[in-house]
């Protein structure tokens, strides 16, 4: 076999086998998209409006006193003792998978002296909730809403209609921080129990020095 005709046939070689490459990584690539990535459908002009007036309601409470807490049933603990401390409402429901995601830090949170509380809508029994919270072993109480059921239903007074959503509440009782998932609202409540802790060794060093 002449020297032209062996490199040819590798050349020919080397094409195919690069060919061959090329064909398993769309492949691989297809098969990626089609198991874990799923297009999110536009939302139907009734839900989309749902949730431009849940927003905008939302947004109108900020700077203005939180709900109290009325009816509903609170599972794996009772109500905190939220006065004069900041605090945050996380929405969630057993049915919501995306809000499984935000647990381990708002443990975390509850962990290191946040107060935290679970916010459950309507619609689904205690029971159920209870085995959900046991089995994320979250360590913080949620308040289960007595309020209708429904896409458009209030959460103890919150027009939540996206979960899972957050909300900080500060130690004079007002909403100041609201939005989607956590990390927002998450930075917010540090940045209060750090004013928070700063504003109680003032008070306590100004305290000390009177009394000397």
């Amino acid at each position: 076999m002449s020297n032209t005709e062996d490199q040819r046939i590798r050349s020919t070689s080397l094409w195919a086998l690069m060919l061959v490459a090329i064909t398993f990584g769309l492949v691989v690539c297809v098969a990626f998209m089609f198991l874990f990535v799923h297009p999110v459908p536009p939302l139907d002009a009734a839900t989309a409006e749902r949730m431009k007036l849940s927003e905008d309601n939302l947004e109108a409470m900020v700077g203005h006193p939180a709900p109290e807490f009325r009816g509903g049933e609170w599972i794996a603990g009772g109500k905190p003792d939220v006065a004069g401390k900041p605090y945050l409402l996380f929405f969630w429901a057993t049915w919501c998978s995306a809000c499984d995601r935000y647990q381990d830090d708002l443990n975390e949170l509850a962990a290191n002296g946040a107060i935290v509380i679970g916010m459950h809508p309507g619609g689904t029994e205690a029971s159920d909730v209870q085995i959900a919270i046991e089995e994320m072993q979250l360590s913080y109480p949620t308040f289960l809403s007595t309020d209708a059921s429904g896409p458009s239903a209030p959460v103890s007074g919150y027009p939540v209609a996206l979960f899972p959503y957050s909300i900080v509440v500060d130690a004079n009782g007002f909403v100041v921080e609201r939005g989607e998932g956590l990390k927002e609202s998450k930075k917010k409540l540090l940045e209060l129990m750090q004013q928070s802790s700063a504003s109680k060794k003032r008070s306590n060093s100004d305290g000390h020095s009177t009394t000397e």
